[in-house]
């Protein structure tokens, strides 16, 4: 089933007038045609690190029921779920974790000492994705899914939506920017792309709830990460970011207000589940998978959580689907 289309996103004259060189210079700008067609559906992908193989549980039943969303926004390691939903990969996602956490650069203290990460960038974000599990780029790039991929501008703490389109033109590096949107502070570098040093999506936007609505959609399916015993805990080491990160201000003030945006986000989702303009798909088990995981067993098993939530909950989806 392919839900009707969002109107895909229109270049404005003045971007149409812009050199290549300009164009990397500025945030991207969408303008969305208005019509009134009452169907237009967005998907909401939370991250979470490895927790994300749950969302690759579900996105793999879609696909195994044709169903494909025309508008998705994805944060961090969900943005990166995203790519082979729309590239109609199934299994990909998981294969990427499971079958790859064993490789002995992977996780390790070396990596630590060379690139101040636990975890070896270039081989999750570069080799394994283009080389071991390559993506089908040829159906990626020709899905008429509009796609955002949420980061954070390190300078002002706000958040920068890239589009499949701005990275399909060559003017954003699609792995890059996935790099980006899963960049967390303190335990991945910062990425620094068309002259903006970007940090996870998440810490400006954790659920982009409010911009699927802002893009004209009338409804919401959101898959969430964390059962609903989670809770975030508030960050108070503002001082511990200025040391660590002193020419991003706006960066420590968007970590100190993370909690409060994210329980504000989910305030407005249940909110709009209650009015019918959202469907929540979330673990209905407690989560034992950490951001970072080496079990395979629990690996494995959230993933499974995944599809059989999707399965269980997939008839009433059609139902809330085809209601007005």
């Amino acid at each position: 089933m392919t839900l009707p289309l969002t109107p895909r996103p229109t270049t404005t004259n003045k971007e149409q007038q812009l050199s290549k060189e300009e164009k990397g210079k500025i945030i991207p700008n969408h303008t969305y045609v208005k019509d009134k067609d009452p169907h237009k559906i967005g998907l909401v992908l939370e991250g979470g690190g490895m927790k994300a193989l749950y969302t690759s549980g579900v996105l793999d039943y879609f696909l195994e029921k044709d169903l494909h969303v025309p508008y998705i926004v994805g944060v961090s390691s969900g943005a990166c779920s995203a790519t082979s939903y729309i590239s109609k990969q199934s299994g990909r996602n998981k294969n990427i974790i499971v079958n790859y956490i064993d490789h002995p650069q992977y996780m390790s203290v070396r990596n630590v000492l060379k690139q101040r990460s636990i975890l070896k960038l270039d081989l999750i974000f570069r080799t394994i994705p283009l080389q071991y599990e390559p993506l089908d780029f040829k159906t990626f790039d020709a899905s008429n899914q509009h796609f955002l991929i949420g980061t954070t501008d390190g300078h002002s703490g706000k958040p920068i939506y890239i589009s499949k389109e701005d990275c399909s033109s060559n003017e954003w590096d699609l792995h890059e920017v996935l790099r980006a949107s899963c960049s967390l502070p303190f335990a991945l570098p910062s990425v620094k792309l068309n002259g903006k040093t970007l940090f996870d999506g998440a810490i400006s936007d954790p659920l982009p709830i409010r911009k699927v609505f802002e893009d004209g959609n009338k409804k919401a399916i959101v898959i969430l990460t964390k059962d609903n015993t989670f809770k975030i805990k508030a960050f108070k080491r503002k001082r511990l970011v200025r040391f660590f990160y002193p020419r991003y201000r706006g960066l420590a003030s968007s970590l100190v207000k993370l909690a409060d945006a994210y329980n504000e986000s989910l305030r407005l989702l249940k909110q709009l589940e209650q009015q019918g303009k959202a469907f929540i798909i979330q673990p209905q088990e407690k989560v034992t998978v950490g951001r970072v995981e080496r079990n395979k067993e629990r690996l494995e098993g959230l993933y499974a959580q995944g599809y059989e939530d999707a399965k269980h909950c997939y008839e009433r989806l059609n139902r809330w689907l085809a209601w007005d």
